[in-house]
């Protein structure tokens, strides 16, 4: 009997999960689909799952080109925020493209989203940067690396 209460709770856990991932998507969208020049601060997982889960979207890292190439999420665009970047980035991005910005702590990041907010646009931070993400996330293959 306690063997079969255990094959049930090991099937019935995944599914739970994947529903939990799927209305958390659908939450995430509804509350943050609608809202425009705001920042919000996303843990790794709400940040890759919303991600993933947008079709207008930008990735960005604010870091240096140095530490860009030491280690970054793949398919972001790099713009250091030091270099030109509030011109950079409002000329060339339609107002509806959600901005996903990071940075190696979560500073600089958080610094550029309040600029970029100021332009109308809505922006997500990860909060604590790179330096935050869960293993998780990666093993999961939510996210690579380079």
């Amino acid at each position: 009997m306690i063997s079969l209460l255990r094959k049930t709770q090991s099937t019935v856990r995944p599914l739970f999960r994947k529903f939990r991932v799927f209305n958390k998507i659908s939450v995430m969208q509804s509350e943050f689909g609608n809202i425009k020049g705001q920042t919000r601060e996303l843990d790794s997982e709400e940040f890759f799952t919303l991600y993933k889960a947008l079709d207008k979207k930008i990735l960005i890292d604010v870091r240096t080109n140095k530490e860009f190439l030491k280690h970054h999420i793949h398919g972001a665009k790099n713009l250091d925020i030091t270099q030109e970047f509030f011109g950079t980035v409002s000329n060339n991005l339609d107002p509806d493209t959600r901005v996903f910005m990071y940075c190696e702590t979560g500073a600089r990041a958080t610094a550029g989203a309040k600029l970029l907010a100021s332009l109308g646009l809505t922006v997500f931070v990860l909060n604590k940067g790179i330096k935050g993400i869960n293993s998780s996330i990666i093993e999961h293959g939510l996210i690579s690396m380079n």
